[in-house]
């Protein structure tokens, strides 16, 4: 049993302030928990590149298959892209796409090998799938072509006047 002079003793504090209020019956537990913040900083990118919300048009098909598929882009990055497609793809699947954009003046398509890390259902109509996909093949020169359109896009790369 504690008397009240060592409770008062700065030197036997257990790390709550003195005047907490605890019962001799029952003390209090403290539990060390790791905390993580409830939301994120407005404007703070979690992801390794940037994303931009745009519709381009896209192409796709199996690695060893010889049929494409139409679909459009949610949003893109360096890394990869955010797609609508007709169909559910498998996650782990590799596939073929061709991605097309305006580069100013002119018209440009970029060709690679991706892999889809997840999808979901579109829960708008249940007809469209949203497939998330990272780039695993793509040439130096078509990835430096995603990186001024996404640059321009930004404005981080202005046009000469």
């Amino acid at each position: 049993m504690v008397s009240e002079e060592e409770d008062e003793d700065p030197s036997n504090h257990t790390g709550l302030p003195v005047s907490w209020p605890e019962t001799k019956d029952s003390p209090m537990e403290i539990e060390a928990k790791e905390t993580k913040p409830a939301c994120a900083w407005a404007g703070m990118e979690r992801r390794k590149y940037p994303r931009i919300a745009v519709n381009l048009p896209v192409e796709y098909w199996p690695m060893n298959g010889p049929k494409s598929t139409p679909g459009h882009t949610v949003d893109i990055s360096i890394g990869g892209l955010l797609l609508s497609l007709p169909e559910a793809i498998e996650v782990g699947q590799n596939l073929g796409l061709s991605l097309f954009f305006d580069a100013g003046f002119h018209f440009m398509s970029i060709e690679a090998a991706v892999e889809v890390v997840w999808k979901e259902e579109h829960p708008r109509n249940g007809r469209d799938y949203r497939v998330a996909v990272k780039f695993v093949d793509i040439s130096a020169k078509d990835r430096e072509g995603l990186k001024e359109y996404v640059d321009t896009f930004y404005g981080l790369k202005r046009s000469p006047v």
